[in-house]
């Protein structure tokens, strides 16, 4: 078991750029922090990273299909644009027809008023 100190060492233990190590770390790549924040330096123990490597295919099973839900969730997105639009086509349509009526109100109000005057 060795100590692996920062990304490059860890991208080295993977054959891995530093780049795809960190991304890997979202993917559950076993590696510590020193402390709390994202920004502080990492190690990991080969062994760890050995044995993950060795599992992350199972893993990585699991994010493809998250990745595979990205056409339904642009297909579902696309839909609810459609039915955005249409809502607001009906909320105009209804603003102006409640307009008339009001108008109607007002004209037949008036007719009224005028037939109890005279």
């Amino acid at each position: 078991m060795r100590i692996l100190n920062g990304w490059k060492e860890i991208a080295e233990c993977l054959h891995l750029t530093s780049r795809t190590a960190q991304r890997w770390e979202r993917l559950g790549l076993p590696v510590r922090r020193v402390s709390n924040s994202s920004r502080s330096p990492t190690i990991a123990f080969s062994d760890e990273i050995e044995n993950w490597a060795r599992t992350k295919d199972r893993k990585l099973d699991a994010f493809d299909s998250c990745a595979a839900s990205v056409p339904a969730y642009r297909a579902t997105r696309v839909e609810t644009q459609k039915l955005v639009d249409e809502l607001r086509t009906a909320r105009m349509e209804h603003r102006k027809l409640l307009s008339a009526i009001r108008n109607q109100i007002a004209v037949a109000r008036k007719i009224s008023f005028d037939w109890t005057t005279s």
